[in-house]
């Protein structure tokens, strides 16, 4: 049984993906590599080259410093998650909740021995994108858990914590609603949990495969 949270919308049993055959594909350390070189020459990642997007990056590069200092995996997870998975995560480089989210399951994958992390890149990965939709959108990060040996996929996870999803909901309800606001209260919370409810949520879906 594939194993989710309850925003996901499309139903992919039976799917499967081979993570070796795809192109373009980054480790934790390459996709920070990626992001510094194409932010030297005024880049970001994917198809919206915009002021803003690249802005947005680099505001990003420093909130991944951040997000790799906070959290502290607990030194004991390799002792509950035992079995080899495969992670393979979507994201972009503009994306403000990646910028917090990414390091966290980076983090958490380096402390699980048999697990393997690949990074792909969204607007270069539509086709896998496309099967993971939040409401119907393409959103960003997307953890997709997959069996190394079947490729089935097993479960997923994103694009955000379910308390950060709530401030997303809530104040996108209002009817004064405004992007800026909302961007500064969500990286608020995000800096006040330290990456503790990604790794939380993660580490329920995994421990339901165990």
């Amino acid at each position: 049984m594939r194993r989710c949270f309850k925003n996901m919308e499309k139903s992919v049993e039976g799917l499967t993906i081979s993570v070796s055959e795809l192109s373009g594909t980054y480790t934790y350390n390459q996709y920070r590599q990626l992001i510094d070189q194409l932010l030297s020459k005024n880049n970001t990642t994917g198809t919206n080259q915009s002021a803003f997007y690249i802005d947005y990056t680099r505001q990003n590069v420093e909130r991944m410093k951040r997000a790799e200092e906070l959290l502290t995996i607990p030194s004991d997870v390799s002792q509950h998650i035992t079995k080899p998975y495969q992670f393979l995560l979507i994201s972009e480089a503009w994306c403000g909740d990646a910028s917090y989210t990414v390091p966290v399951v980076a983090k958490l994958a380096k402390a699980l021995p048999a697990v393997d992390f690949t990074i792909i890149l969204r607007d270069e990965h539509l086709e896998i994108m496309d099967k993971f939709l939040t409401n119907g959108g393409r959103s960003i990060a997307k953890l997709i858990i997959i069996d190394p040996t079947t490729h089935q996929v097993l479960g997923d996870w994103g694009p955000r914590p379910e308390k950060a999803q709530e401030i997303v909901v809530e104040m996108k309800n209002r009817p004064d609603f405004n992007q800026k606001e909302m961007a500064a209260a969500l990286f608020n919370w995000y800096e006040a949990d330290k990456g503790e409810s990604t790794l939380d949520e993660i580490l329920v879906v995994l421990k339901s495969l165990e």
